[in-house]
């Protein structure tokens, strides 16, 4: 399978957010108490996609038209491992310029004209063409 193919096949599906928490108490069938799942929700824009290591989150990248044996649909997940974060303030100039270390995981469309997360030139950007600024529009 080629790059190019594996993006379009990535585009027709459906990516899905892990990231809360809900405990729930048992029927009293047996000796826990609770347990905990995790609560799955779809992804509706770019912005929603983003991923910050600091809380338990999980990329899902599902077929929705496709199930397992067991109910599951076919897919892959992400899951990030420890990540840096940046030092700089949100207004310092490289920051602005390199403002795709806000989030360690962003997925967008592809483009082949944006493949730069800070643009073409890292350090002769102004800002205004980095992975941040497409996400927004």
């Amino acid at each position: 399978m080629t790059t190019t193919s594996l993006v379009i096949l990535i585009l027709t599906l459906m990516v899905k957010k892990i990231h809360k928490m809900k405990t729930m108490r048992t029927d009293g069938s047996t000796p826990r108490k609770s347990y905990w799942t995790m609560i799955r929700e779809p992804v509706k824009t770019k912005l929603d996609a983003r991923i910050w290591t600091n809380k338990p989150t999980e990329l899902l990248i599902v077929n929705p038209n496709k199930f397992t044996k067991i109910g599951n649909q076919v897919g892959y997940r992400l899951v990030p491992g420890p990540a840096a974060i940046p030092l700089l303030l949100e207004d310092d100039y490289s920051q602005i310029r390199g403002t795709f270390s806000n989030y360690n995981v962003w997925v967008t469309p592809y483009n082949r004209s944006k493949r730069w997360a800070s643009g073409l030139y890292a350090d002769r950007s102004h800002g205004g063409d980095t992975l941040f600024t497409w996400t927004n529009r």
